[in-house]
């Protein structure tokens, strides 16, 4: 059951800190306001309501109005995003990168056991960056030793590469995790998109 409370009550404190989740252009989610701003900034134009409590009504002088509980800023406002940070190299993030196989023979290694390779050794400048060192297995490690590739007449399965932030994102969470966020997106924009065609029908 719904129930409807006059701003001017014992209530209205307790009101002030019922959050609503404001979301950017793109349907990315920013911060928490309370539903006192959100009614302004859609009565400025600046958001729409995407969705409202269902059981939470707010008084006015002109009756009850349903509490937002999801609004949208309707132009150019968008989540600041990391671009071009660079994703940090350590053990882990190697071994993800390359799926845990061995660079130059392919052999699959653990975690425990794989050896953090230079393709350039650190002994001729080579540096700790992600476009030179690579997962290697203890054999191909000690083969190479401190030579190029080249010199130890071996050749690497493809070239090293900082990986991208998005693939990167995908392999280091499960699967089943991963496809389940990008359902729920998926989810969201279909009941957006259904939400906007009824609302045309009537406008």
């Amino acid at each position: 059951m719904s129930t409807s409370i006059d701003v001017s009550s014992e209530y209205f404190c307790y009101l002030c800190l019922m959050d609503v989740l404001v979301l950017s252009t793109g349907f990315e989610p920013l911060y928490l306001v309370g539903w006192s701003q959100a009614l302004a900034d859609v009565e400025r134009g600046r958001v729409e309501i995407i969705q409202h409590y269902k059981d939470r009504k707010i008084g006015t002088v002109l009756g009850s109005l349903q509490m937002p509980k999801i609004i949208r800023f309707l132009k150019g406002v968008f989540k600041r995003r990391n671009v071009g940070k660079k994703i940090k190299l350590n053990r882990r993030s190697l071994f993800e990168r390359d799926n845990g196989s061995c660079q130059y023979c392919n052999l699959h290694v653990s975690y425990k056991h794989f050896e953090m390779e230079h393709v350039i050794p650190r002994s001729l400048g080579g540096k700790t960056t992600w476009e030179n060192i690579v997962v290697s297995c203890r054999k191909c490690n000690s083969r190479k030793g401190a030579q190029t590739p080249s010199e130890a007449g071996m050749k690497l399965k493809k070239k090293p590469l900082m990986p991208k932030q998005k693939s990167f994102f995908k392999k280091i969470l499960r699967p089943d995790l991963y496809f389940e966020y990008k359902s729920s997106v998926h989810k969201m924009m279909d009941e957006y998109d259904t939400w906007r065609n009824d609302k045309n029908e009537f406008t």
